[in-house]
């Protein structure tokens, strides 16, 4: 399956999880695995139109997902000076920032707007994240090794 048919279906999949568990981003783990394996091209590209989508259909004010996402790729240099990104230890150390940085960039942005904050529902979308990321990843990874252009994670 080539990048042109593999990414627009992930896409279409995302977009439908997303309707079925409101508050889940699986576009962020994908950007992450881009970053990964170094296709800084389809990270912009990508990026870019999955950040529209996210911002178009959410009912937070417009800036959430580009702080979010900016603060994802900005930790996933950050964590690189220490851990190689193939190894487990930095899937793990990820997914528990996705979740903090889930938690914050919300709970922030949801008080700035002066919206109702459910802070149990808030932690349970965090929790769900930290939980999506690894498996998106080795999804992910595992669909694009199997054609011969992505990396397994070292164990």
């Amino acid at each position: 399956m080539s990048q042109a048919i593999f990414w627009p279906l992930y896409t279409i999949a995302c977009i439908w999880l997303h309707s079925l568990v409101p508050g889940l981003d699986c576009f962020a783990p994908a950007l992450i695995v881009c970053l990964h394996l170094k296709r800084y091209q389809s990270v912009f590209w990508l990026g870019l139109i999955w950040l529209l989508i996210n911002e178009g259909v959410g009912s937070i004010a417009f800036g959430a997902s580009l702080v979010w996402d900016a603060g994802l790729v900005l930790f996933f240099f950050a964590v690189q000076v220490f851990f190689s990104s193939r190894h487990v230890y930095f899937l793990f150390v990820l997914a528990v920032f996705a979740a903090g940085w889930h938690y914050v960039v919300f709970f922030s942005m949801l008080n700035l707007q002066e919206l109702q904050v459910h802070k149990e529902a808030l932690i349970m979308n965090s929790l769900l994240t930290a939980c999506a990321f690894p498996l998106a990843w080795i999804v992910i990874q595992g669909i694009l090794k199997q054609h011969g252009t992505g990396q397994y994670v070292q164990r």
